[in-house]
């Protein structure tokens, strides 16, 4: 969209990009947050044994299991893929949660920039615009979108029983 008065464009301009580099700051603030808690909660578990663990994660986190897997899977990631992590950090815990569970190659593809075309829609987007949703459909690609077979009307579906 442009805008038809100039000063009006670099002003949106100006705090579209101020906009996207404090929500980056933000997002990997608290993907590095969550990774030091994924830590902790490992060697939580490893400490209690997992069913004490089980029982001590109930009883005194804020946390589901299922939450703390993704920490603690995240922060394995990070530790794993160190340079993988920092470049996607910036992209906030959801799409990171996504992005960790592609093998290395696949992560490659994503990592290299540019803009993806979303299935589903002529929309090209880049990771930092995508929503969460948008991503997972990316990642999955235009295969999980294939519609079911039309229905077939109640005469032919009976026509085809009476043939066997």
């Amino acid at each position: 969209m442009v805008l038809a008065n100039p000063p009006a464009e670099e002003t949106a301009t100006r705090l579209t990009r101020e906009i996207l580099e404090l929500d980056r700051k933000g997002k990997r603030r608290v993907a590095k947050n969550v990774v030091a808690i994924g830590k902790r909660l490992l060697a939580l578990q490893q400490h209690l044994g997992f069913g004490d663990w089980l029982r001590w994660l109930v009883d005194r986190l804020p946390y589901s299991p299922r939450t703390a897997q993704r920490y603690i899977a995240l922060a394995r990631w990070a530790e794993t893929f160190p340079g993988d992590f920092e470049h996607f950090a910036h992209l906030g815990i959801g799409k990171l949660q996504l992005l960790a569970m592609l093998s290395k190659s696949r992560r490659r593809r994503f990592r290299n920039g540019g803009t993806f075309k979303i299935p589903g829609t002529n929309i090209r987007k880049t990771l930092e615009v995508m929503t969460h949703v948008e991503l997972a459909t990316v990642i999955q690609g235009a295969s999980s979108l294939a519609a079911a077979p039309p229905a077939l009307p109640a005469t032919k579906l009976l026509a085809r029983f009476r043939h066997r």
